[in-house]
């Protein structure tokens, strides 16, 4: 017995000492599949995500698919914690709220930081021709990459993670049926961004800057005339119940960025911002974008079928009157950047031209 029990130990000391030899040689185990190589953090790193659009909507569902790519392709190392409906904040406070650190990573729309976002607002520019977000958002993504002084923008404290922009945004009215820009004459439309003001104004509208959650009661109250939005955003305020008119024309699109909080970045492991890399960036311009082009139709259907809306079409001519008009603008965007030293007609003819390269590589929702 006492043989036996010293054959025992003994086997099960040369074991651990193979074991030790191994793992000290470089022969541990790959790691599991989805795990990225490289240190793994001993608890999950889990990062607080803050936007205002509502929890189940279309953009809250695409965050979701974000958040489990990141998950799976990390193997459980980092997780996206989502904080849809203004939970962390307002979404016009989420710049300090991600610099500060009560948001770990924020969805920013421009329009809510006027002149903050000057070179980016090029994607805001009126009549560009983007028909959808998965257009507008990749090809602001690919300027953004031969474009050193549009990321500076986003460097403040912050690090810059992918772009979003809305769908295409029309002119919705309540008692005017609008077809060309003097129909909009002495009309208070709802818009946000400068730009999208300044284009108002040229036109000989009012502006009118509101919350989009004051939307309806402006419109139901007749305070306002119209707004300009997209599909999803006037579904997710109910606006159609408040409107009668539809103006079918991407008259403009209004440009978003998802950033991380600078230190938090940093404080990753490498491998992990690879993942992030990945999964942000260009892949995620088409998850976001796909949420919002493929509400487009179902939701224009709906509109329609409600008694006394109409969705009116546009001829070319029309389109081109638009476009006319819109010019004015897109030469005081071009004269700002003059201004900062930059060439701001070379920049806008490279961003037109990943807009025009993206509409043919990117085949239309639906």
């Amino acid at each position: 017995m006492r043989k036996t029990s010293k054959r025992i130990i003994a086997i099960l000391v040369l074991a651990a000492l193979l074991s030790l030899s191994v793992a000290a040689c470089g022969g541990s185990s790959a790691p599991a599949t989805g795990q990225p190589a490289g240190n793994q953090p001993a608890d999950p790193i889990v990062l607080r995500v803050g936007y205002h659009e509502p929890a189940n909507g279309a953009f809250d569902l695409a965050f979701q698919d974000i958040a489990a790519q990141i998950e799976a392709k990390t193997n459980g190392a980092c997780k996206l914690e989502l904080y849809p409906g203004e939970l962390l904040g307002k979404g016009a406070d989420m710049v300090s709220m991600v610099v500060n650190g009560v948001a770990d990573i924020g969805w920013v729309v421009s329009a809510f930081f006027p002149g903050q976002f000057p070179i980016t607002e090029v994607s805001n520019l009126p009549m560009m021709g983007i028909r959808d977000s998965r257009v507008g958002a990749k090809s602001l993504w690919d300027f953004s990459q031969v474009t050193p002084v549009l990321i500076e923008e986003w460097s403040q404290g912050m690090h810059l993670l992918t772009f979003t922009t809305s769908g295409y945004q029309f002119i919705s009215t309540a008692s005017k049926q609008v077809f060309v820009p003097d129909d909009l004459k002495g009309m208070k439309i709802r818009v946000a961004g400068s730009i999208p003001s300044r284009f108002i104004e040229v036109i000989g509208g009012s502006p009118v800057s509101l919350p989009k959650p004051d939307i309806y009661e402006a419109m139901d109250k007749g305070v306002i005339d119209g707004f300009s939005l997209d599909w999803l955003g006037s579904d997710s305020s109910k606006l159609q119940e408040v409107t009668n008119y539809v103006m079918d024309m991407p008259f403009l699109t209004v440009p978003h960025g998802i950033i991380m909080n600078q230190a938090k970045w940093e404080s990753l492991p490498d491998n992990i911002k690879a993942v992030f890399n990945e999964v942000f960036g260009a892949n995620a311009t088409q998850v976001f974008g796909t949420a919002w082009d493929e509400s487009d139709a179902p939701l224009a259907a709906g509109f329609a079928a409600m008694p006394g809306r109409t969705i009116t079409p546009v001829t070319d001519a029309q389109v081109k009157l638009w476009r006319d008009s819109a010019r004015p603008i897109w030469d005081e965007w071009i004269d700002a950047m003059d201004a900062k030293g930059l060439d701001g007609q070379a920049m806008l003819d490279k961003f037109l031209g990943f807009v025009e390269q993206n509409t043919k590589d990117i085949p239309k929702a639906g």
